[in-house]
């Protein structure tokens, strides 16, 4: 094929800022149909690359550590399996899980607002 890549690229490429929020990189994605794109910093020179998918990752990243916190906690021991029980039949227990929820609450706010 003898086509040259100018002749095939597109020309309005729609952009991305490095200091962006990451609701407009939603909000541009989604109104452009786009699935990846370009980041760029100040001086407009490509610094990287984003795509939906990193999203997808990071939740599907987020919901593994959500599930395993709950298995700590369950009745059963896993620790054979290398998860360390978080005995919450205990005060001090409840309160561990309780802490470790909260700090993986925390962890879903950049998330939340994506």
């Amino acid at each position: 094929m003898n086509v040259k890549v100018d002749e095939l690229m597109v020309r309005d490429v729609k952009v991305v800022a490095d200091n962006a929020v990451v609701g407009e990189l939603r909000d541009l994605m989604l109104d452009h149909g786009l699935h990846a794109l370009p980041v760029i910093d100040a001086e407009g020179h490509p610094v990287g690359i984003i795509t939906s998918s990193d999203l997808v990752a990071d939740c599907f990243a987020l919901a593994r550590q959500a599930r395993e916190l709950d298995m700590r906690a369950a009745p059963y021991d896993l620790a054979d399996l290398g998860y360390e029980p978080i005995r919450v039949e205990t005060p001090e227990g409840r309160l561990e899980y309780a802490r470790q929820q909260r700090d993986l609450m925390a962890t879903t706010e950049p998330l939340r607002l994506r």
